[in-house]
Parts: C-alpha cells; structure tokens; sequence
C-alpha cells in the first residue's frame, strides 16, 4: 500500500485535506501551550509539518515505510516508526488524529464479526492516550454513499486512474498511476480495501470509550468528500 511511486503522487499533490484539518485543528487548540500530537496514518507527515510550529511533540505512525521514509526527511525531529494504527501504544498526548480513511484502511480486514470488539479496544486504547479534555479527530467512509466507479486525475507529471467497486462493507480500489522520471514514465499497480462505517455504530463506541462525540462535515473551510464522515471527539474523564 502506497509503494514509492504512488506514495511520492500523494505526497506531492494530494495534500488538501491534510493541510486543512491542520488548520481545523489550530483553531481547537488556540492559546494552549507544550501540546503533543500522535498522528496515526501519518503517511509522509504533511499534517504533522502544517502543525509543527504549534506542538512541541509531534509522534506519528504509518504502515507504509515509502511514507515514513518521506516523513523521517520532512520531519528529522518526529517521533516516527512503521506500524499498525490500531495496534500501537503511546504515552498520553494533548491531540490524536487519522485523517484521509486511516480507520477505514486499518480495519478493511477486520472480519465484520470482530469489528465491535476491535474498535472497542481501539478507541479504549484511544481513551488512554490523551490527556483528560484531549482531542480525537478522525474521517472514515460512510455506508450511505454508492462509491464505485472509474475515476482519472492527472498533471503534467503523473497520472492515477483508479477502478472503484463495493463489496458488502468495504470498498475495492484498483489504481493505476504514472509519474514522470525524465522523458520516461515509472508505472505502479496497486488494490487498496477500505471498510465503510455506520456513523451511529461509531458514535456508539466513541461514548461508551468515554468520549463527547460530535460529527462534522469540514475541515475549516474544506468540506469532507463525498461519502466522508468526520468526528471530533473529546476525552471526558
């Protein structure tokens, strides 16, 4: 999942939504001091750079080494590492985040007879990595959106077509990218799974961990894709 070349397409233009829920994110935190952050699916860490001026500790997960690599270069000073999002520990931060699907990607091989014990645990483990009042911002697929389909964006430089399809909960994406190296173009071929999610089955899950949910619909100014749920969240006790 995001092998160098599609990782380095990302990285270079797909930045909207990162950049955006970094500013979302400034405007919760505004007049605190010292704050951390641990950002799971950090991918090549453009979230964690937006923010840098504005946390002290910037910690962050990706199960993609292309895209820590990336990270580790734009971000010397983070604490970053290779690893699974839902299995990880970390001490207690002022800001949790998995934006762009991180929990959608994470849990796309999860059996559905599982996934209320694993979110459970996860949003537990959640729970105990923030400080009281602590903040969880996080965007998965929706199950009320029909998502397939053929899609195309391209520049100058690369190229992605991706095939969509659905499969009871989880979302098939076949992608096919091009990016220029000299006169010559480097192919890649990648499927990515993705789960959907019932907004009310998480928000359920969210207040039983012990979080104030509240779904929103953009980031600042940046309105979610289409099919996007988005939550904020606060630790209660």
């Amino acid at each position: 999942m995001y092998e160098p070349t599609l990782a380095e397409i990302h990285d270079r233009w797909f930045d909207q939504i990162a950049v955006a829920a970094a500013a979302h994110l400034s405007a919760r935190v505004e007049g605190a001091a010292d704050l951390r952050i641990m950002d799971l699916g950090c991918g090549s860490g453009t979230l964690l750079a937006a923010l840098d001026a504005r946390f002290t500790t910037l910690r962050g997960v990706d199960v993609s080494p292309g895209m820590i690599a990336r990270a580790r270069t734009r971000l010397p000073q983070a604490a970053l590492s290779v690893g699974d999002a839902l299995a990880c520990e970390w001490r207690p931060v002022d800001v949790v985040t998995l934006v762009g699907e991180i929990l959608s990607y994470a849990t796309a091989r999860v059996a559905d007879a599982e996934l209320q014990d694993v979110m459970t645990g996860f949003f537990q483990r959640v729970h105990r990595g923030l400080v009281p009042s602590g903040l969880l911002l996080f965007d998965v697929l929706g199950d009320r959106h029909d998502y397939a389909g053929r899609f195309f964006h391209d520049d100058s430089e690369w190229t992605v077509s991706s095939e969509v399809a659905q499969s009871g909960a989880i979302v098939h994406r076949h992608i096919v990218s091009f990016l220029r190296r000299g006169q010559a173009f480097e192919k890649s071929v990648e499927d990515h799974r993705l789960r959907m999610f019932d907004a009310e089955f998480l928000a359920d899950a969210l207040r039983k961990a012990g979080f104030a949910v509240e779904r929103i619909a953009a980031y600042g100014t940046l309105p979610m894709l289409p099919g996007r749920i988005g939550f904020e969240c606060r630790r209660q006790y």
